[in-house]
């Protein structure tokens, strides 16, 4: 059976269409932390993350609560309390290269990332 046209193209149009989302920012900066313009106050508050990056997440109810924005290249890590959500973001991640897992993006993370002075991405060396 010959392979359709749509079927030849349709990794190149999802990777298109991926890469023509904006790019959410993520800085860290005098101690402050940013993601997708929306500021982490002390009590580490997702919702207000949640609010600025979208529902375009896929979420994995495990140990936590894990929601994966495909498009974007990022992770968050929901705290859990007793098997119920508790609103506290423990961990953002960054992909600056596939990865295999269930979690992870299914594309790179394309956007801006600072940490004070320091520019991130996947050719920033070690030693820097």
């Amino acid at each position: 059976m010959k392979p359709s046209l749509l079927s030849l193209m349709l990794p190149a149009l999802l990777l298109i269409a991926a890469c023509t989302f904006a790019q959410p920012s993520v800085s860290v900066k005098g101690g402050k932390v940013n993601v997708g313009g929306a500021s982490i106050n002390s009590a580490w508050n997702l919702k207000p993350v949640l609010e600025k990056l979208g529902a375009g997440y896929r979420l994995y109810d495990g140990f936590n609560r894990v929601y994966t924005y495909d498009a974007y290249g990022l992770v968050l890590f929901e705290k859990k309390n007793d098997e119920a959500a508790s609103n506290e973001l423990l961990e953002i991640q960054l992909f600056f290269a596939p990865f295999e897992s269930n979690t992870s993006p299914r594309y790179p993370y394309a956007g801006a990332a600072t940490i004070e002075k320091v520019n991130l991405g996947a050719g920033l060396a070690s030693q820097n």
